[in-house]
């Protein structure tokens, strides 16, 4: 009889800020995969954007210490970044996190069974990076003006049907902050989705232009979907199509839960070889033409 059992697996790319893993001319980057992790990412969307804890086991001591040195070093925010990627089904990779660690240390602990802890945040960088002010005399269409920010942050724009413009705009401090001012001055909303190489942005309460991913007993949903106030929230097996801002497609015995929404925040629970681990997903959703302040 062949085993119910699926490998989940989970790679991490750690890209130094300065400096290289061994010697002088060796990679300033490197992979990691098939060890047994733990990884928790919240991406609340909307201004707060995605932070993780890791917890990677059997890691070589001088990788850990390599990390673990250079982020004690406050070097006017230089900071190594981490991109975590899972399996689905097919044991394909899909980027499921990218962003700058402010936590970096060996857990010993529990010493023959070391944990490397690492905690980061997407968009640090972006948050605290120096740029100039910038200005914008007259009427200036807003996509254009995103554009040149997503080109500052080393992303694409993912324009979502946003057409309007803005007058006479003004625009200080960092690149995400300046996204940020002019999403509000011109009522619209945005996802900075790095993992993704994306700024996208949307007319206010509109998803992202996407097929519903459908959601049932039969098709990943875990116990009952609920109905809370801003409409949704539901637990899933982990599914690399369901992103920020997709539509998803709900069928349950729930009826008040039915129907299309689109994801406003999701947070991620994964374990990789370990049997019996998580691999969930926990969203919230709302229907379009619905708008948080934040969101």
């Amino acid at each position: 009889m062949g085993s119910s059992f699926q490998r989940r697996n989970l790679r991490f790319t750690f890209q130094l800020a300065t400096g290289t893993f061994i010697k002088e001319g060796s990679p300033d980057n490197l992979v990691v995969d098939g060890f047994r992790a733990q990884v928790e990412i919240d991406a609340p969307g909307g201004y707060e954007f995605a932070t993780c804890r890791v917890n990677i086991f059997g890691l070589e001591r001088f990788v850990m210490e390599r990390l673990t040195v250079i982020n004690y070093q406050n070097l006017d925010y230089m900071r190594n970044s981490i991109q975590i990627e899972a399996t689905d089904d097919e044991g394909q990779f899909s980027s499921i996190f990218l962003g700058e660690i402010y936590i970096a240390q060996a857990d010993y602990t529990g010493a023959p069974d070391v944990a490397f802890v690492i905690e980061a945040r997407a968009g640090l960088i972006g948050s605290l990076a120096p740029s100039p002010s910038a200005s914008y005399p007259g009427p200036q269409k807003v996509s254009i003006i995103m554009e040149r920010l997503a080109t500052e942050l080393q992303v694409r724009l993912e324009n979502n049907g946003v057409d309007s413009t803005v007058t006479d705009m003004s625009m200080v401090g960092s690149p995400l902050h300046k996204v940020q001012t002019l999403a509000e001055a011109a009522r619209i909303q945005y996802w900075y989705l790095p993992e993704e190489g994306v700024l996208a942005i949307a007319p206010r309460g509109t998803a992202r232009q996407s097929e519903p991913v459908l959601y049932d007993y039969t098709n990943g949903v875990v116990g009952w979907p609920s109905k809370v106030h801003n409409g949704i929230i539901f637990t899933a097996l982990f599914n690399p199509s369901a992103f920020h801002g997709c539509k998803i497609m709900m069928e349950s015995e729930v009826s008040s839960c039915n129907g299309e929404w689109y994801i406003i925040s999701m947070s991620h629970r994964l374990d990789s070889e370990t049997p019996g681990g998580a691999w969930f997903t926990h969203f919230t959703a709302t229907p379009e033409g619905t708008f948080l302040g934040g969101q």
